[in-house]
């Protein structure tokens, strides 16, 4: 494992999972900022956030130094969505700027490092949209279409990454 380098000792778990937590709280503030923007509420943005971060998948992530993986997936999907939106924000003219290949770019990096976290970006997405019910029909329409064209070009790079080493490495 990747994270066999930083660990020589047990007592060297304790970091990695302290790391595992900051980042986790990390993923915490996109989601309360996706989520505050949608409630209006801070306070019940706050409880939701901890409510979902306190979930046993989460709690496993954490007590499971081996499972630390995980962690920065979801990290990257989070970051995915936070660039995607700023892309489409960004320039609706030109919307393959920056913000759209470093969401690209992070989004890939998730799905190749843990696939199960990166479909953390598809609850933001969904969370975004929800909120964007009083947005203008047409933006909405641009922004989903923004969220699906990231998404799915992301997935079809990274199958076509898994196949073109699936001989190398069987």
């Amino acid at each position: 494992s990747a994270f066999g380098v930083f660990v020589s000792f047990v007592k060297d778990l304790a970091l990695l999972r302290f790391l595992s937590i900051v980042v986790i709280g990390l993923c915490g503030v996109f989601v309360f900022i996706a989520v505050n923007n949608a409630l209006k509420s801070s306070t019940r943005s706050l409880l939701f956030t901890l409510s979902l971060l306190t979930l046993p998948p989460f709690q496993v992530m954490v007590a499971w130094a081996t499972y630390a993986y995980i962690v920065p997936a979801l990290l990257l999907s989070c970051l995915a969505f936070y660039c995607a939106q700023k892309s489409f924000t960004h320039n609706q003219k030109k919307p393959y700027n920056k913000y759209f290949w470093f969401d690209l770019s992070a989004y890939l990096a998730s799905l190749c490092t843990y696939q199960p976290a990166a479909m953390f970006y598809w609850f933001l997405v969904l969370v975004n949209l929800v909120n964007r019910q009083t947005a203008p029909a047409r933006e909405q329409y641009a922004q989903r279409n923004h969220f699906l064209l990231t998404g799915i070009l992301s997935i079809a790079v990274y199958i076509a990454i898994v196949a073109a080493l699936k001989p190398v490495f069987g």
